[in-house]
């Protein structure tokens, strides 16, 4: 159901009194209380919903309240206008609510539909949305019609790729990093003392080193080894820093600025 959120709905305007000279303001507001008042709740007044039993929201929603309305009753253009929510109670099984067109139309407008119900077991439709006992659905006006607020898609996040991802949004670049991520494992022994700026290969064995596992794949060029995350150099089983003490050679050999002898194991990830 896109958007809709789960809550206790014992909604209640409270207003605090105006604080003290210097005194954070924010208890000062009107507010409503979003109170879980049949959830049961744990020691730490937890509900079984996952919430605090008690929240307050320090903004005035404006909502009126609509007890087993009519078709539409709920969401006429009188209550669209003067109101920025309602609350639908019902005692019975509902109908099908159709959010109606505001006078103005050319305002972008909120609009929250709240349902309560006394059995637990009925529900109503909203603009095509079946709702029941302590849901809310957001809706906005574009202008020309509703349109039900849902969580975004990953899909519809678009950004500028950097490197060596090629995907435009985060869908996307999740599955490219996915399949990007290290796959090869490659382990060099050394067999005898080596110079420090010595070429190391991933793919074979050499001068007083023997290479197994998986061929090692450093990527294309300097800038996308040192900047490609997953791709790491260990000495012993510490990472190598790619750019200071690791250096790329290319897309199979590399260097260190360091000397290894006989017994040390370099561990390549990539």
């Amino acid at each position: 159901m896109p958007g809709t959120h789960r809550f206790g709905i014992n909604l209640t305007e409270e207003l605090k009194t105006p604080p003290a000279l210097g005194e954070d303001t924010p208890e000062s507001a009107a507010f409503t209380t979003l109170k879980a008042s049949t959830d049961p709740v744990d020691e730490h007044g937890v509900g079984d919903r996952g919430y605090n039993d008690l929240r307050y929201m320090t903004k005035d929603l404006n909502i009126t309240t609509s007890i087993d309305p009519g078709i539409n009753e709920a969401v006429s253009t009188i209550i669209i206008d003067e109101f920025s929510g309602v609350k639908i109670t019902l005692n019975s099984a509902g109908n099908s609510q159709t959010l109606q067109d505001p006078s103005d139309t050319l305002v972008i407008k909120r609009f929250i539909v709240v349902v309560e119900d006394s059995t637990g077991e009925n529900t109503i439709e909203v603009n095509g949305i079946t709702m029941s006992d302590g849901e809310a659905q957001w809706f906005i006006w574009n202008g020309s019609s509703w349109t039900a607020i849902s969580a975004v898609d990953a899909e519809d996040i678009s950004f500028t790729p950097v490197d060596d991802i090629v995907a435009t949004n985060s869908q996307s670049a999740i599955a490219e990093v996915n399949l990007k991520s290290a796959k090869n494992t490659t382990i060099i022994s050394i067999t005898g003392t080596i110079a420090a700026s010595t070429n190391f290969s991933t793919t074979a064995s050499g001068v007083s080193y023997t290479k197994s596992g998986d061929n090692g794949d450093l990527k294309t060029s300097e800038l996308l080894f040192n900047n490609t995350e997953y791709i790491k150099i260990m000495l012993n089983g510490i990472y190598a820093s790619k750019g200071v003490h690791v250096t790329w050679q290319s897309q199979t050999s590399f260097q260190l600025d360091i000397i290894v002898d006989s017994g040390d194991e370099i561990i390549i990830l990539s």
